[in-house]
C-alpha cells in the first residue's frame, strides 16, 4: 500500500465526538441552520499532542469555558468531563496517525440552530482530530516567516473582548488574504486601531530586544497558551518577559522576532514588509534557548520532529 493510500485510510478510520456520541468522522453532520455556520456564533479551541499526549490540555479547556461564559453558552459538562473526552478522543484515534505523527484536537461549541440566541436550544459540542501537517511550516525554522501588515485591523476590545476565542474571524481571514496577495507564503501581522502590534490570525507575536522578550498588550489579542508556555520557560532561564504596546518601529529594530502558536510552538520571523528583521542566521540565540526549554517541557524536539516529516536535514 502506498503512503498516499495509507493517508486516505487514516482519514476514513478517524473518530469524532458530537453531542455525546462517538461517531466515524465521515458521519459527523451540522445543520445548515446552525448559528455557528450562519452567524459565526461559536467558540472553539485547538490543542495538539506531543508523543501523542495532549500538551496543556487543561489550560485549553479552561480557556474554552471562559469563552463560553462570556458567550452565554452551556454544554452541560464540567471542565473535568470535557478534558476526559478530549483525552479519550486521542486514544480512539491513536492508530490513525502515521509514524512519529501528532494530532490536533479541535473543539467547537455552537449555539445550534435557531433564530433567537437565547431560544435556540442546547449548545452543540463538536470535537474532531486531524494529523498535524508538519510540512506546512517546518521550513520556517530555517528561513523565518515573512510578515505582512494588512490594512484590516484587529477588532478593539470596545467591540468585543479579544480574549474570547470565537469562530467569528472574518477580519482575520481578510488580513490573511491581503498578506497572501503580497506574498503567497507570508503571514499577516495585524495592528490595532492605534497602530500597535496585535496578532496573527492564528498565532501570537513576540520580539526580542537586548535580551528581553516583549509581547503586545493582552487587551487587544488572544492570550495564547503557547505564549504562556514560552513565558514559563523564559522565567526558568531568567529571561525577562514584558507586555507593552509595540509599534512597527520596534519590530523593524528588534534583535529577534517570532510567532508562537499551538501547531509549531515557535517560528522565527525574518522579514517585515520585505525588510529583513532579526539576526542574519536563524534561529537567533534567545529563540534557540527558549526552543530548547520547550522541547524539554513537551518531551519532544519539536523543531527536529517537524523537519523529519518535511524531509529537511
Amino acid at each position: 500500500m502506498t503512503s498516499e493510500l495509507k493517508g486516505k485510510s487514516h482519514m476514513k478510520d478517524r473518530v469524532a465526538y458530537q453531542n455525546g456520541k462517538w461517531i466515524p468522522e465521515d458521519d459527523a453532520k451540522v445543520s445548515i441552520w446552525n448559528r455557528g455556520f450562519t452567524l459565526g456564533d461559536a467558540v472553539y479551541e485547538a490543542v495538539r499532542t506531543f508523543n501523542m499526549e495532549l500538551f496543556k490540555n487543561r489550560e485549553h479547556v479552561d480557556r474554552l469555558f471562559r469563552s463560553m461564559k462570556v458567550a452565554r453558552m452551556d454544554i452541560g459538562m464540567s471542565p473535568d468531563e470535557l478534558e476526559a473526552v478530549t483525552e479519550e478522543l486521542v486514544e480512539r484515534n491513536r492508530e490513525t496517525v502515521g509514524e512519529d505523527g501528532e494530532l490536533f484536537v479541535y473543539t467547537y461549541v455552537s449555539r445550534g440552530p435557531g433564530t433567537h440566541p437565547l431560544k435556540s436550544g442546547p449548545c452543540e459540542l463538536h470535537i474532531a482530530v486531524k494529523e498535524i501537517d508538519f510540512k506546512g511550516f517546518a521550513k520556517y525554522y530555517d528561513t523565518g516567516v515573512h510578515l505582512v501588515v494588512p490594512s484590516v485591523r484587529r477588532q478593539p476590545p470596545q467591540v468585543w473582548d479579544a480574549k474570547v476565542k470565537s469562530t467569528s474571524r472574518f477580519t482575520h481571514t481578510l488580513a490573511d488574504i491581503e498578506a497572501y496577495q503580497v506574498d503567497p507564503d507570508a503571514y499577516c501581522l495585524m495592528l490595532d486601531l492605534d497602530g500597535n502590534v496585535a496578532e496573527n490570525r492564528s498565532a501570537n507575536f513576540c520580539l526580542i530586544r537586548d535580551g528581553v522578550i516583549y509581547a503586545p498588550q493582552s487587551t487587544g489579542r488572544i492570550q495564547g497558551i503557547s505564549e504562556l508556555a514560552i513565558k514559563e520557560v523564559a522565567a526558568t532561564l531568567k529571561i525577562p518577559f514584558v507586555e507593552r504596546d509595540l509599534q512597527l518601529y520596534d519590530v523593524y529594530n528588534c534583535d529577534e522576532a517570532f510567532l508562537c502558536s499551538t501547531s509549531w510552538l515557535m517560528a522565527p520571523a525574518s522579514r517585515l514588509m520585505g525588510e529583513p528583521i532579526g539576526p542574519d542566521s536563524l534561529p537567533g540565540p534567545v529563540f534557540r534557548a527558549i526552543a530548547d526549554g520547550l522541547s524539554e517541557l513537551t518531551g519532544v524536539d519539536f523543531i527536529a520532529q517537524a523537519k523529519r516529516h518535511a524531509g529537511i536535514n
